[in-house]
């Protein structure tokens, strides 16, 4: 005999203690789906930040700071200048840190 699930048709308006446990489990699973997708889609989107004052609030540091650090050359990897506008990607940046030892 196989049986199929029934999934219920639960309303957002019930109230916890209307539903039975098998309800409740099976609205938990569908949460906890909707939430680890939501997450997993963000981990993928690149994180960028822009500008020397993007950098310094990275670093923690001074603009001047920021920019001394910039000039260096040692994170150029993860840097990307077009005239004026600077776009640092803040995963590939803080894996550069990881690797170099910077004083």
């Amino acid at each position: 005999m196989n049986k199929e699930k029934n999934k219920p048709n639960i309303d957002m308006d019930t109230p916890l203690f209307h539903l039975s446990i098998g309800e409740f489990l099976e609205m938990t699973k569908e949460v906890t789906k909707s939430v680890l997708s939501e997450s997993e889609a963000n981990k993928s989107e690149k994180t960028y930040l822009y500008g020397l004052a993007g950098l310094s609030k990275l670093l923690g540091c001074s603009i001047s700071t920021a920019s001394r650090i910039k000039k260096e050359g040692i994170f150029d990897e993860a840097i990307f200048q077009q005239g004026k506008l600077i776009i640092i990607d803040k995963e590939k940046f803080i894996e550069l840190m990881k690797q170099k030892k910077y004083k």
